[in-house]
């Protein structure tokens, strides 16, 4: 690292804490503000609504940027800080410069994948009984057409140039359900290990404050 960088580098580690206390003081300020709200000029009231709104848009913007910058998969400082501390339940610490702790809680789920699903479920022939089937109406108002006609024949002979016009205005998707693929494993039809296949894992951190108790020496 060159003399120069690591004097940007410095700077904006300085600069940091500065911003923290600027936003600490600007929320409590926004406190003061809304304490006043009743007795407030409309003229007033308007000028800092639009001000709040604004300062709450980039607040989001900032607070996503630095969340980005703590858990980023590749490069998230949760997972390459060289002071970071894990427990053995997954959940990562790293301590702030003002002494508190950043507690970034581990939450693991499971995500349908549906090209597996469909894999397993066509080895074992299973793959109608774990879909549905959705209707969708491309053009809606040819739809409405050959619906009309479809009253206008109930009482008649059946058409078969009716039915071909239903198949092209009408499209048949089809969308596994995870609540079937439960009912085939209660049917014994599939079992975990199949199910285990279809999903894959989905790992998230929620950041917050840590209030755990840590050792003193």
């Amino acid at each position: 690292m060159t003399r120069k960088i690591e004097q940007v580098v410095g700077l904006k580690a300085e600069i940091m804490p500065v911003v923290a206390q600027s936003l600490d003081a600007r929320i409590r300020t926004l406190e003061s503000f809304k304490e006043e709200l009743r007795v407030m000029p409309t003229d007033q009231l308007v000028a800092g609504y639009l001000k709040v709104r604004d300062f709450d848009t980039r607040l989001k913007q900032l607070k996503d940027a630095v969340r980005a910058e703590l858990v980023d998969p590749e490069r998230g400082r949760i997972f390459v800080d060289e002071t970071v501390e894990v427990d053995e339940r997954g959940h990562r610490y790293l301590m702030g410069s003002d002494g508190n702790e950043l507690l970034a809680q581990k939450r693991v789920s499971l995500v349908l994948n549906v090209e597996k699903a469909e894999e397993v479920l066509k080895s074992k022939n299973l793959l109608e009984a774990a879909q549905d089937q959705i209707l969708t109406v491309p053009n809606s108002e040819e739809a409405f057409d050959v619906l009309r006609d479809v009253l206008e024949v109930l009482v008649k002979q059946g058409r078969q140039d009716l039915i071909d016009r239903l198949d092209e205005v009408f499209a048949i998707e089809t969308k596994i359900n995870p609540k079937k693929i439960e009912a085939l494993v209660a049917l014994e039809q599939l079992d975990t290990k199949d199910v285990a296949k279809m999903y894959d894992e989905k790992v998230t951190y929620a950041l917050t404050a840590s209030n755990r108790q840590r050792e003193v020496n």
